[in-house]
């Protein structure tokens, strides 16, 4: 009897730690099908997001080769160095909504690198941005990884214009070519004739000017676009937005070969970093795309602040 009781005792001894072992592997695999099936649903989520983008981003190119050929800048709108774009009312499934189209000019900074241009000219804009990226107060907003490496008058802060006119000739003017183009700009929308005067500044001989020339343009070419949808009640419903590379045809960017402040044409392509097609308006390139946070956002707001500084 007591032997009895003793191989009792001895099989529930045993039985207890199989039966956790069972538990321990039967919740182990529990949990692991469970992380499968949220890992499945992240990656059907990010495949529906990717398909969505990708039909968003087909369809604004179509859009800004038809508007870009046909919108026409109006100096007297410009003045105000606001954003330009257009709406689109939406009909069907989202009947009553609209997608609001802007674009600002974001070629005011320095491409980090600059590698498809002429070689005398990226050596400036490369010098450039190193002395950019030295200062004392740096601004990361002030360089860019993509686009073209021109920058743009109309949008490039103080501190750019002098850090081009530095890296021309250490003894320009720079100070007197920044303060030239902020004024120029703020009483009027500036073009390719303008550049001479404003270059001239600088106190740099004939050679000089036209290398510092060579580095700026008077008509962007790189934008940040922003794409917002809106219900019937004007709420936003989302929000999207990105760099794109294009040119607005009624903005006369490169109608003549040679011209100042003309994008120059690259002399080999340099990948997604590069803009070889950015002279032509019937072909809009989406460099990045994505949601947009509330500080993306912002930063597009201030954009033209940078311009009336």
């Amino acid at each position: 009897m007591h032997l009895r009781r003793k191989r009792i005792r001895t099989a529930t001894a045993f039985a207890l730690p199989l039966v956790m072992f069972v538990s321990f592997f039967a919740t182990a695999a529990l949990a692991i099908m469970i992380e499968r099936q949220s890992a499945a649903r992240l990656a059907a989520a990010r495949q529906i997001a990717g398909y969505q983008q990708h039909h968003m981003q087909a369809g604004l190119k179509q859009l800004q080769t038809a508007w870009s050929s046909l919108f026409k800048i109006n100096d007297e709108k410009r003045q105000a160095r606001g954003t330009i774009g257009y709406d689109i009312i939406v009909e069907g499934a989202f009947s009553g909504g609209r997608v609001e189209v802007r674009l600002k000019d974001a070629q005011g900074s320095l491409r980090r690198r600059t590698i498809d241009l002429d070689p005398f000219v990226c050596q400036v804009l490369d010098a450039a941005a190193d002395a950019i990226a030295g200062g004392k107060d740096f601004d990361p907003n002030t360089l860019r990884d993509r686009g073209p490496g021109q920058v743009s008058l109309e949008s490039a802060s103080p501190e750019v214009l002098m850090a081009l006119a530095g890296a021309v000739d250490p003894a320009a003017s720079a100070a007197a070519f920044a303060e030239a183009v902020l004024k120029m700009r703020a009483d009027k929308r500036l073009t390719a004739s303008d550049l001479r005067s404003l270059t001239q500044t600088t106190g740099l001989g004939d050679d000089k000017l036209r290398l510092l020339e060579q580095c700026v343009v008077v008509e962007p070419t790189l934008w940040m676009m922003v794409a917002t949808t809106r219900s019937v009640g004007g709420d936003p419903a989302d929000r999207q937005g990105g760099l794109v590379v294009g040119a607005i045809r009624g903005s006369g960017v490169g109608s003549t070969p040679g011209t100042p402040g003309a994008p120059a044409a690259p002399t080999a392509p340099v990948g997604a970093a590069s803009a070889t097609s950015a002279g032509s308006a019937n072909n809009w390139t989406i460099l990045t795309w994505g949601p947009l946070s509330d500080a993306e956002i912002a930063k597009f707001e201030q954009l033209s602040t940078i311009k009336r500084r």
